[in-house]
């Protein structure tokens, strides 16, 4: 069993493009860092539902990574409890079933891993991609939830031009 999972929620299109984006700048990080991130799994999944509890029944913890719908948090990192959520705030996720009614389910079939984070950044331009500063800013924040859960420090990091990454 692996003991984490980060998983990027999203699509190819517009700001739902962000949980891949910031998995894709993740995988970039662990292979920077002195001997990787043992025991992290880092994927993307494009279908909530049956697809996502698949996933995550292999894990230990897990955190989702994923465009939030438009919020009074628009622009900040919002972290949240996967197996607390309220499957009835269908506002969380720009998908049709979305988040919520997804980990609920996985609640009440006994199918989530122990913890289950979400972290995620609303916008108020769905349609537009997300940005190199709003990736870098929830890869941090992810980063630091990956340091926390294995008993690490987080690294300190430079500007992400200079690891190469592209503005759009």
């Amino acid at each position: 069993m692996m003991p984490l999972a980060v998983i990027g929620i999203g699509s190819p299109f517009g700001f739902d493009r962000l949980g891949w984006a910031v998995v894709d700048a993740l995988r970039g990080r662990a292979r920077e860092a002195s001997g990787g991130w043992p025991g992290v799994r880092l994927e993307k999944n494009e279908r909530l539902g049956a697809p996502l509890l698949a996933q995550l029944r292999s894990v230990d913890a897990a955190i989702l990574v994923d465009a939030l719908a438009q919020g009074p948090t628009t622009g900040q990192v919002v972290r949240l409890d996967g197996r607390t959520l309220d499957p009835a705030d269908s506002g969380l996720s720009s998908h049709g079933f979305g988040l919520a009614q997804t980990l609920a389910t996985g609640v009440r079939l006994d199918e989530l891993p122990g913890q289950v984070w979400i972290l995620g950044l609303a916008t108020e331009e769905p349609a537009r991609p997300p940005n190199l500063a709003e990736v870098h800013r929830l890869a941090e924040a992810v980063e630091t939830e990956i340091a926390r859960f294995r008993g690490t420090s987080p690294p300190r990091r430079r500007r992400p031009e200079a690891r190469g990454l592209k503005n759009r």
